[in-house]
């Protein structure tokens, strides 16, 4: 029978499609997404005020969002998160969930300037250039003028990508556009993660994102490197392994 995965002692729970881990502890992106969800929706009807969970997995951010009566729609590329998310949510919640398997920017599609904010936790650092662009493009398109846009990535600053770290510095100094971009990734991995992640990662740091970001009309709010309270001690450096990204549709 299908079930979520058991989350090992930092709180890591790993997805079925090795495309990385969910975390049961919400990173303080994820926490802003919900505070902000949160309050748009205050005083309005339910359906007024909808948001995107992009890369949803097994629920992090769409169950706590069901669970104060804020509509989300719930999208991840695989079947089998969505399956198991909608198994954990309760009759009473089922209601402000709508499911969407796709991914983005190649299937994903929702109305133009119908989300009030939307998130995207732990999907960037999977992507090539050309869908990282787009992808901003999409969700720019879907939200509705001042909707607000939540993104994380992983950063180059981790314990794995040390060695990494001189020819990503080479690259920033001759003004490469994306030098986090590793196509042999998994040569850095610790044999503890290597089967639960790709060959191909691209690792970003604050000035491609506001880039990005800027390129794409949204206007920053903020930009930021954090670390997570459960960081494993196998990828924790120096505070500086996760980025944070809070941008507006203008």
């Amino acid at each position: 029978m299908l079930a979520i995965p058991v989350a090992a002692d930092d709180g890591l729970v790993p997805t079925l499609n090795q495309m990385g881990y969910m975390n049961i502890q919400p990173c303080r992106v994820i926490q802003s997404f919900i505070q902000y969800a949160k309050e748009q929706a205050q005083g309005q009807e339910a359906a007024d005020n909808p948001v995107l969970d992009i890369g949803c997995a097994y629920g992090v951010a769409s169950i706590p969002l069901a669970q104060a009566r804020v509509t989300v729609t719930a999208c991840d590329a695989d079947a089998r998160h969505l399956a198991l998310l909608q198994d954990s949510l309760t009759a009473e919640e089922r209601p402000f969930v709508t499911i969407a398997h796709g991914t983005i920017p190649h299937s994903l599609a929702f109305p133009s300037n119908y989300f009030q904010a939307a998130l995207m936790s732990q999907v960037l650092h999977f992507l090539t250039p050309e869908e990282i662009v787009k992808s901003f493009e999409r969700v720019f398109r879907w939200l509705k003028p001042g909707g607000q846009f939540f993104a994380t990535a992983v950063s180059p600053y981790t314990r794995p990508l040390v060695p990494f770290r001189e020819t990503y510095d080479a690259r920033k100094t001759q003004n490469h556009p994306w030098p986090g971009i590793i196509e042999n990734a998994r040569l850095y991995f610790p044999e503890a993660r290597k089967e639960q992640l790709p060959d191909y990662m691209h690792y970003m740091d604050i000035d491609t994102l506001q880039r990005v970001a800027e390129q794409t009309n949204f206007a920053v709010i903020e930009l930021f490197y954090y670390t997570k309270e459960n960081a494993p001690a196998d990828f924790a450096l120096d505070g500086k392994e996760q980025i944070g990204l809070i941008c507006r549709k203008p």
